[in-house]
């Protein structure tokens, strides 16, 4: 039995929380592995790693990364580079072994500057939201299938980000991703704020309008108790985090749709389809 097999079969499917038109099925796992890596917030925060443009005059599809730490470092796709010349966000998710300078592919999500603010980028809090996040997988794949590397295509990634701008009513003077999210964080917190995660939480699946809108999974859960102020305040849980870009699919479409309403479908059950995502996993009630 593979890896892959054996983390899905672990699962154990928590009860649907439902805010609004938004349904997030937890996952959690009983048995849960010591880490043995960093994520990019905690790297970059005890300064064991940094990222910076790879040269003075930097190149907009490539970063450095620097990891200085004894153990990997894990980049997810679609984590968020502010500052240098202009915010990023990667492409691909990688895994940075120790001791080691690599070069990572990733795409601009600010069409409006090219000036540098920065000698080296800070992670947001803020990851690219789930549709443009599935559009530019799909590039990349089919950019690795030529033989061209991870890339995606930027002026789609571009054209995406200001369409959700339209949608949203959001304005921006360097048209970043980033204020989509300042300027719609007080109605995306406060949803926020409806749904928890679990102490033994590796992942969620993720419902917009009755459609599966993403399906996040990982190894292991971020740290809480003691350390959950700190890293709402600083780094934000994985999992909270990945509710936020969830949430965020929501608004381009409200217009028109009463406050506070919520589809029969979702006050009632959660979608049928959303448990033949993980055949073989157990439902916890």
């Amino acid at each position: 039995m593979d890896a892959i097999t054996q983390c899905i079969e672990a699962l154990i499917v928590g009860s649907p929380q439902v805010v609004e038109q938004l349904v997030m099925i937890p996952l959690a796992r009983g048995t849960v592995q010591p880490r043995t890596y960093k994520v990019l917030e905690e790297a970059i925060s005890d300064e064991t790693a940094s990222v910076s443009e790879v040269s003075e005059s930097g190149a907009v599809p490539t970063l450095l990364f620097e990891n200085k730490a004894p153990q990997p470092v894990l980049l997810i796709d679609g984590d968020t580079l502010m500052g240098a010349k202009q915010n990023r966000t990667l492409n691909i998710s990688i895994l940075i072994a120790a001791g080691t300078r690599t070069e990572i592919p990733v795409s601009c999500v600010e069409a409006g500057r090219w000036s540098r603010t920065s000698r080296h980028f800070s992670p947001s809090s803020d990851h690219m939201y789930a549709s443009g996040r599935s559009r530019m997988m799909h590039d990349v794949h089919r950019s690795m299938e030529a033989g061209h590397g991870p890339r995606a295509d930027q002026h789609e990634v571009w054209g995406d980000i200001d369409r959700k701008m339209g949608r949203m009513g959001v304005r921006s003077a360097t048209r970043t991703m980033t204020d989509i999210y300042e300027q719609r964080g007080c109605s995306l917190d406060a949803m926020a704020g409806q749904l928890k995660a679990a102490p033994d939480q590796v992942g969620a699946i993720f419902i917009v309008r009755d459609r599966i809108a993403g399906l996040e999974l990982f190894d292991h859960p971020r740290d809480a108790g003691a350390q959950a102020a700190q890293a709402r305040a600083e780094l934000r849980p994985r999992c909270d985090r990945r509710i936020g870009h969830a949430r965020a699919e929501l608004d381009p479409d409200q217009r028109g749709v009463p406050a506070g309403h919520r589809p029969r479908a979702a006050q009632r059950r959660s979608p049928p389809s959303a448990w033949a995502c993980i055949p073989g996993s157990r439902a916890r009630g």
